[in-house]
């Protein structure tokens, strides 16, 4: 799927998703093309192009009620080592747990047993991982980044409606 693509379908989720009390919450300034080069550069490898468009409109961001937070990209200041960060949870569990090189954390679990690892395969559509941090071992989320966003807004969106559903019963 071509960045484009994903991005029409991506926004309509974030709009349903808003209409069930569920807001994606993301920076109003997103980070620059070269933002995303230093943080690449730091990083050692190159964003998917799904995900260079995502963070590009978006930065990040989160449905704090789903409790999804993707890590944040911010304008000016790419290379931030706070944790909830791209490059601050990606170093934090390189040094802690042993995250491979190679992979960026994209989203870190609130409970902190695993994350969600981008695959920095360059332009080409690498995997989603998540990455068990005490185990330290890697299973496949989904065969890209826009497939595996896409699927966690439309189950939550469906976990929504089911809940909206059975309120009005």
């Amino acid at each position: 799927m071509n960045p484009d693509d994903f991005l029409r379908q991506f926004t309509p989720l974030c709009d349903r998703l808003a209409q069930l009390g569920d807001p994606w919450e993301h920076d109003d300034q997103p980070p620059t093309e070269e933002d995303l080069g230093r943080l690449e550069h730091a990083l050692g490898g190159r964003f998917p192009a799904s995900y260079r468009a995502f963070l590009l409109v978006y930065g990040g961001g989160s449905v704090p009620t789903c409790h999804l937070h993707h890590c944040r990209v911010r304008r000016g200041d790419p290379l931030n080592e706070e944790e909830g960060q791209v490059y601050g949870q990606t170093l934090h569990n390189r040094n802690y747990f042993a995250l491979p090189p190679g992979l960026a954390v994209i989203e870190q679990q609130l409970n902190n047993d695993r994350c969600a690892c981008l695959a920095m395969s360059g332009p080409a559509e690498g995997p989603v991982l998540s990455y068990m941090l005490d185990e330290r071992i890697t299973v496949v989320y989904a065969e890209n980044f826009a497939i595996y966003l896409l699927r966690r807004f439309q189950a939550f969106i469906h976990l929504g409606e089911r809940a909206q559903a059975g309120k009005r019963s």
